[in-house]
C-alpha cells in the first residue's frame, strides 16, 4: 500500500531478524544483539574468505573458526573494525546490529564444512573447497533456465500463433523460456521503444549458454563433465527456439504476448506474436552468433545442425542488407 522497495527490503530483514533467522546465539549480554555474517555460497579453498561481524555495540572481535560437527577450532583471529554504517542504520525496525567488524581469515586453505564464532554470535555453517564457486552455484543457475522453459498450456498454444500485425500468419513458436516468475511471456527484447541500446533475453540466453559450455570445456576438468552437459542441452534448446521464430527472408519475430500480462491465469488462446522484423541490435546480432556457434555442434537438436548454420546465414544477409546494423 504506497509501501517503495527500499522500504519492502528493509522491512523484509527486520522481520528476518525478529524471527530469528538471522545468525546469532543466546549467549550475548543481555539487549545485545550480534551476527557473524559470512558468504552463502562458501569459500575458494586458495582465495579470500572475509565474514562480517554485526553488534549493537562497538568493540574488538576475537574469532575462531571450527569444524562442524566436531567443534574443533582450526583457526584464530582478531576482526577489523570498521564501525558503523549510517545507511543500514535508518529506517531499520526492529533494531539491527549498528557497528561492523571484518574477519578475514584468507591464509586458511583447508577444506572441508565450518563455522565461524565470536563473543556472543556464531555463523552458519559454510563450505571452503577448491572450485566451490562453480559447484555450488552453476548448476542451480543452468536448472533455473530449464525450470523457465514454456511447458503446458501454454507451450501448447504457441505453437500456432497468429502474428500481431496479420493474425491471418500463424507461426509455430513453442519452446524458449518464460519471461519471469509468473509471466508468460517471452521476448528477445523488450522494454524499449526504440531500435537501439535495448535489453535482450532469449538469444542472449542461447548464447551464454553456449559461451558457458566453451569455456568449461577448455578447462578440461572431469568435474564439469556433468554440468557441461546440461549446458549443452539447455543452449541447444535455444537455438531451437531461435530456428522456429525466423521470419521469412531472415529475421526474427520479436516476442511471444498476450493481454495483461501480469496476470498468472491469463488464456493461452488470447497469447499472439508480436514485432517484427527485428534489427541486429534487438537481438538478431546475438541470435546469429548463438545459431552459428549450434552449427559448430557435435550433437544435434530438434533441428540438424546444418539449420542452424543456414538459419544463422540468413539473418546475416538479411541485417547486412537493411539499416538494422
Amino acid at each position: 500500500m504506497g509501501t517503495g522497495r527500499r522500504d519492502f527490503l528493509l522491512g523484509t530483514a527486520g522481520a528476518l531478524a525478529a524471527s530469528g533467522l538471522a545468525p546469532g546465539t543466546a549467549s550475548a549480554a543481555p539487549g545485545e544483539l550480534t551476527w557473524v555474517l559470512t558468504n552463502n555460497i562458501g569459500y575458494e579453498a586458495g582465495g579470500p574468505k572475509r565474514a562480517v561481524i554485526a553488534c549493537t555495540t562497538p568493540g574488538a572481535h576475537r574469532f575462531e573458526l571450527r569444524e562442524h560437527g566436531t567443534g574443533a577450532v582450526v583457526h584464530r583471529g582478531t576482526a577489523k573494525q570498521v564501525g558503523p554504517v549510517a545507511d543500514w542504520k535508518a529506517n531499520q525496525f526492529p533494531a539491527v546490529p549498528s557497528f561492523y567488524s571484518v574477519a578475514d581469515f584468507s591464509n586458511f586453505t583447508r577444506s572441508g564444512e565450518f563455522v565461524l564464532s565470536t563473543d556472543g554470535g556464531v555463523s552458519r555453517s559454510f563450505i571452503v573447497e577448491p572450485l566451490v564457486l562453480e559447484r555450488r552455484t552453476l548448476p542451480h543457475v543452468v536448472r533455473f533456465f530449464k525450470d523457465s522453459r514454456s511447458f503446458g498450456e501454454y507451450d501448447r498454444a504457441d505453437r500456432s500463433l497468429p502474428y500481431e500485425p496479420d493474425p491471418s500468419v500463424r507461426v509455430d513458436a513453442h519452446g524458449g523460456w518464460y519471461d519471469a516468475a509468473a509471466d508468460w511471456s517471452k521476448h528477445f527484447t523488450q522494454l524499449s521503444r526504440y531500435s537501439f541500446c535495448n535489453t535482450l533475453q532469449l538469444p542472449l540466453t542461447a548464447y551464454v549458454l553456449w559461451t558457458s559450455y566453451d569455456e568449461l570445456t577448455r578447462r578440461a576438468n572431469p568435474d564439469f563433465r556433468h554440468l557441461r552437459e546440461l549446458l549443452h542441452d539447455e543452449a541447444v534448446y535455444g537455438a531451437d527456439y531461435l530456428v522456429r521464430v525466423q521470419m521469412p527472408g531472415g529475421s526474427f519475430y520479436g516476442s511471444v504476448r498476450q493481454p495483461q500480462e501480469d496476470d498468472i491465469g491469463i488464456d493461452p488462446a488470447k497469447r499472439f506474436l508480436r514485432r517484427g522484423p527485428l534489427n541486429y541490435r534487438e537481438g538478431c546480432g546475438v541470435a546469429i552468433a548463438a545459431l552459428a556457434r549450434a552449427a559448430r555442434g557435435t550433437v544435434d537438436g530438434e533441428f540438424p545442425r546444418s539449420r542452424y548454420l543456414a538459419a544463422a546465414e540468413a539473418a546475416s544477409r538479411s541485417c547486412r542488407s537493411t539499416t538494422c546494423g
